[in-house]
Order: structure tokens, then sequence, then C-alpha cells
């Protein structure tokens, strides 16, 4: 298994010291932190919204454990450990990758004067669709799926080299998405 440390001292005590066992799966490691930070700015969180998965080592335990988690959240899942481990790398993709994109963003339209919040009905707009969408990659919009070079080539022009490397490497990952769909 490849849990953390911390995560790993308990589970080996319990696989010795018990036949029968259940493990509840934090998917994100900085969740329940979240959670307490946002508590301490005095912002609601609704813990029914907060993902919980789960593993137990004995399928006569999953439907009470399946029950158990789903009394305290609407999002709940059994994973396996290789399912844990493909949620985390899509966590990072949709979040911590998200997250580094807003920065530039920001750093970009700082440099301008522009203010971040402009962006906000764009963001919004984009995570609403993604809730309510099948097909994730059918939402993609922009000068990429487009094909408009001469776009593109405007926006190089303008980023730093960093944010080039970024921007073409992006760009380049969706036309090549959007080619294998033809």
């Amino acid at each position: 298994n490849n849990y953390p440390e911390y995560a790993q001292i308990i589970i080996n005590d319990i696989e010795n010291n018990n036949k029968n066992y259940a493990l509840y799966i934090k998917p994100y490691n900085n969740l329940i932190q979240n959670c307490i930070d946002t508590l301490n700015k005095k912002k609601n969180i609704d813990f029914l919204k907060v993902p919980l998965c789960f593993y137990v080592n004995n399928e006569d335990y999953l439907e009470c454990l399946k029950a158990f988690a789903e009394s305290l959240s609407v999002l709940t899942c059994f994973l396996s450990d290789e399912q844990r481990q493909y949620l985390h790398i899509s966590a990072v993709f949709a979040n911590n990758f998200t997250n580094h994109l807003f920065g530039i963003s920001k750093e970009i339209l700082d440099r301008n004067n522009i203010p971040f919040k402009m962006l906000f009905p764009i963001i919004d707009r984009t995570i609403e669709n993604l809730k309510t969408s099948d097909d994730i990659f059918s939402l993609q919009t922009g000068p990429a799926v487009r094909g408009d070079v001469s776009i593109i080539n405007q926006h190089i022009e303008r980023l730093s080299d960093r944010e080039r490397e970024i921007y073409l490497a992006i760009n380049k990952s969706i036309v090549d998405y959007h080619k294998r769909q033809l």
C-alpha cells in the first residue's frame, strides 16, 4: 500500500491485530485542514458535501460502512488502494494545477492593472458546466479548439517565457486531444 507514513502505521496495526477492519480514506490530503481553516474564518461548511471514501477487507462489512459514510456525507464511495491513488492524481490535476493556472492568470492581470475578479463569472460558469456534463472535453472552447493560430500567436507574444511554455504545452494537449476525437 502507498499510504502516508502516519496512515501506514495505523493500517499495519489494524491488519496485524484484527481479522476484519474498515478504513476511512480522506481523498484529499488537506481536506480536513481546509475545513478547519474555513471554520476558523467563520464561514459555514456543509459537511454533507465533504467526500468520504472507504475501504474494507471483508465484504461483510461493506454495507454497514457504506450506510455509516452515507449518514455523514452525500459524496461517498468505496475505493481500492489503487483507485485511491488515481483519485489523488486526479485531484492534483483538478485542484492543484488549476490553482496554479489561476495564479498565473492573476499575475498576468496584475501586471496589466486588471482586477482578478473580472474572471470570476467565467470561472463560476466553467465550474457549473463541469457539474452538469458527462463529456467534459466537449465543453472545451478557445483558440486551440478553433485552430485560431492568429489569436494563439497574439497571446504568446504577450507572455513571459515561463507563461509561454505553459500556454503552449496546454494548447498542444488540447489540440492533440481533439485531433484524436476526429
